[in-house]
């Protein structure tokens, strides 16, 4: 469904040289794990009672769909996670600021965050969303967060960030949990992508006493999905690394919008062009593998106070038909004043920018979305055919609240 098996089977990508963090409670300290490589997965700053002695812990499981490696000579089974040759940094049982600075201390490229943390409440822009905004938007990392698993209007307290990916889940069919959460009037859309996490079999949800694995499932598993997604991207294109902007936007628009989607409502011109439960769609990593690669569709850049808009072109090749997905990310630019491990320091948080995004196809035919309460704009259209397609970037107000806000655009082209 995702497109990551061909990715790491066919392409090769393994995510080698990537560096890949998390934050999750508890991991395992048994000796006996065997499911990934050598020199793959460190414990690196974890409090004594973030440990367990089994090797079945939550932190574990989602680690091992990111970057899991297990092979049994006696069943002749076999497990791969996304990247297998990834290197894995866990921290657990600490304050999540502490947390974020040893992971960032430790260059990761992108990190994974399949718990709730914070006490923001749901559905709620507090403190925590908007510390993770500032370290998406300073130090350049992607973070990918789990939406959680309590439905409408519950998205959990720190994956309401602008500048977060925060993940919704659906089952193997593409069909939305009912507890997958989202929010249902915000003017934010989270979660802002879906991937499967319904009925995982993990070698990490083994025990003791058994060694057939157990299914488990829900948005803690859905993210890993995503992020081994990303780390994939990483290492085809190593400048998304350093390009969060970019690299939601290139999930987004390579996102696809399947049957249970309200297919007329999210190419309409009239709304959003994100679905409420699904966000952009649900991941697909070959259509992002695509535009980034081979028909490069994407562009990036910074806007100054003094220039409120932008304007480039793209050679796209879509044959009459084709659906067209475009997606334009920019940052919520907070800044901390003080220490970023104390909670005292002072985030200061402008209002999030408002942009309108037009596109002329090579028909002169035009599609336009502006936005008042989000740092994301979502155009899908059907293609009239290949040829120069101009895009257009405004900054319609906001343009004062920073001394420059950072961008990134894609456009993905798929079957309708």
């Amino acid at each position: 469904m995702t497109g990551i098996d061909t990715m790491r089977d066919v392409f090769g990508y393994t995510g080698e040289g990537v560096k890949i963090g998390i934050i999750d409670y508890p991991f395992a300290s048994s000796s006996e794990i065997d499911y990934f490589q050598n020199d793959t997965f460190e414990l690196y700053y974890c409090s004594s009672d973030a440990l367990t002695d089994t090797y079945s812990s939550h932190g574990n499981c989602v680690f091992c769909i990111i970057a899991g490696y297990y092979e049994d000579e006696d069943s002749g089974k076999s497990y791969y996670g996304a990247v297998p040759d990834a290197k894995l940094y866990a921290t657990s049982g600490i304050d999540y600021r502490n947390a974020l600075e040893v992971l960032l201390d430790n260059g990761v490229d992108v990190i994974n965050c399949s718990m709730i943390f914070g006490s923001d409440g749901s559905n709620n822009y507090g403190d925590t969303a908007k510390f993770m905004d500032h370290i998406v938007s300073y130090h350049n990392v992607t973070y990918v967060g789990a939406a959680g698993n309590s439905g409408i209007n519950s998205i959990g307290s720190g994956q309401m960030g602008y500048n977060t990916i925060t993940v919704g889940f659906c089952d193997s069919n593409g069909e939305i949990s009912s507890v997958s959460s989202y929010n249902s009037s915000l003017s934010v859309y989270k979660p802002d992508i879906t991937a499967p996490g319904d009925a995982f079999v993990l070698p990490a949800t083994r025990d003791s006493s058994t060694e057939t694995p157990s299914a488990s499932g829900g948005t803690s598993f859905a993210t890993p999905v995503v992020t081994g997604a990303v780390a994939q991207l990483c290492q085809a294109v190593p400048a998304l690394a350093s390009n969060p902007r970019l690299m939601k936007a290139v999930l987004l628009a390579g996102s696809t919008i399947n049957d249970y989607i309200d297919k007329e409502y999210m190419i309409s011109q009239k709304y959003s062009g994100f679905s409420r439960q699904y966000g952009a769609g649900i991941l697909n990593v070959l259509n992002s593998y695509a535009l980034v690669s081979s028909r490069q569709n994407y562009a990036e850049g910074t806007i100054a106070t003094t220039t409120n808009s932008v304007t480039t072109t793209m050679n796209i090749n879509a044959s009459a038909g084709k659906l067209i997905r475009v997606c334009l990310v920019y940052d919520k630019c907070n800044t901390i004043t003080g220490s970023h491990s104390s909670s005292s320091s002072t985030i200061v948080s402008p209002s999030v920018e408002q942009w309108a995004l037009t596109i002329t196809t090579p028909d002169n035919d035009t599609y336009s979305k502006s936005n008042s309460g989000d740092s994301k704009i979502m155009i899908s259209f059907l293609s009239t055919g290949s040829g120069t397609y101009t895009f257009k970037w405004v900054r319609t107000s906001g343009a004062q609240n920073t001394t420059s806000t950072s961008y990134g655009i894609a456009a993905s082209v798929q079957n309708y």
